[in-house]
């Protein structure tokens, strides 16, 4: 199991995650575009590859509207070292009319695939 941190970036709405998953935080910002950082809050680097989760769904019409995976790849971007972060992003733009209206949540899994072992 890979450590990772939670925490609340400014500007940004924090969301939460579930019980026994490892936690990403998430930025949403009022534009097409979401924010990810994948923190390593553990003490040795990250040297593997590993993939993050996103489900948008609106909760209000529980009804998905978007899944995807988010690739963080060593090999182009470089260990992420202890006490790090690294950005990531994903478009996505919300339909228009019902779909897109109401409460959407923003579920993200990091390490998805259990690529990266904790220390």
């Amino acid at each position: 199991m890979c450590p990772r941190q939670f925490r609340r970036r400014p500007g940004g709405s924090a969301l939460g995650h579930q019980p026994g998953r490892r936690a990403l935080d998430l930025a949403v910002r009022h534009q097409p575009r979401r924010f990810l950082d994948d923190t390593n809050a553990g003490n040795s680097p990250i040297t593997t590859s590993f993939i993050d989760h996103v489900t948008i769904t609106n909760l209000t019409t529980d009804q998905v509207l978007g899944v995807a995976d988010i690739p963080y790849n060593v090999d182009i971007r470089g260990p992420l070292a202890a006490g790090a972060s690294a950005a990531q992003q994903y478009a996505f733009q919300l339909p228009n009319g019902n779909p897109g209206v109401g409460t959407i949540q923003f579920t993200v899994t990091a390490d998805n695939y259990d690529a990266v072992s904790g220390a």
